[in-house]
């Protein structure tokens, strides 16, 4: 990717997606905060935060690839970024959708709640950082785009490992790939 600077909330995620990437902290106050720092020292060319999220549209699996186009009561992704993105993932033969996201304080456990979500925003995805960083780099003036990787979709209760290992694994391992066709 042109000039784009990955961004991860967790070491795991930064783990599978490989190469160098920034950690942003996990929760939309960490993630602003440090991102604002981090911003003001570096200046990327443009942001992509990678990571996994819930699955909250009924069609969406664990696994699967979802280039967030913009945030429920938020702003929307950089339009070129997302092509940009997109045309990478295609060129790789990844297989993704596009949604919006809505990010959330706290991780959705009960399908209840994502069916809830889903409802009230229509966002095909929850996820925990993506508004807070999008609207840092908006501020900044820098383009800002999120892959993410479902790690819980919309039927499953949402626990701790070992019990989600399976399903987490299936996540880490769809980043793994994305970050094969996206890292220089």
């Amino acid at each position: 990717m042109n000039g784009a600077t990955f961004v991860v909330a967790m070491r795991l995620e930064g783990w599978a997606f490989g190469g160098d990437v920034f950690r942003c902290g996990v929760g939309p106050r960490r993630a602003a905060r440090r991102t604002r720092r981090w911003l003001h020292e570096t200046r990327p060319a443009a942001v992509v935060n990678v990571g996994i999220c819930g699955g909250m549209h009924p069609d969406l699996g664990v696994g699967e690839l979802v280039l967030v186009d913009g945030w429920a009561g938020g702003p929307d992704a950089d339009a070129g970024l997302l092509d940009e993105l997109g045309a990478h993932l295609t060129r790789g033969g990844l297989p993704f959708s596009t949604g919006a996201a809505l990010t959330v304080k706290l991780p959705l456990i009960r399908p209840v709640d994502k069916e809830r979500g889903f409802q009230r925003s229509g966002a095909a995805v929850c996820e925990m950082e993506g508004l807070a960083l999008a609207e840092v780099c908006g501020d900044a003036g820098v383009p800002f785009a999120a892959l993410r990787a479902v790690s819980d979709d919309r039927n499953t209760v949402l626990r701790r490992p070992p019990r989600m290992a399976t399903s987490l694994t299936r996540s880490l391992v769809a980043l793994r790939r994305a970050g094969a066709v996206l890292r220089p």
